[in-house]
């Protein structure tokens, strides 16, 4: 069965949930520019894939501490 990643965000550090993007994200972060819109669908797109459930809600939080966490590892 899916994970359920909304449990893990409301309880869970964030950044311990989020380390299964980082390949990916290391990838698009440059192209991306940090745009939140971009990162969010590009969230979806490897969430799809590896078969999590992302609620809109879950994606904002993911997305809004991946690009403080990227902003301050440059």
């Amino acid at each position: 069965p899916p994970c359920r990643f909304e449990s893990i965000l409301d309880d869970v550090n964030i950044a311990d949930s989020v380390k299964m993007f980082s390949d990916d994200l290391q990838q698009l972060s440059s192209q991306l520019n940090f745009k939140t819109i971009d990162l969010s669908i590009s969230l979806e797109h490897v969430s799809h894939r590896d078969g999590i459930h992302l609620t809109p809600e879950g994606v904002n939080k993911i997305t809004k501490t991946l690009i403080r966490t990227l902003k301050s590892s440059k």
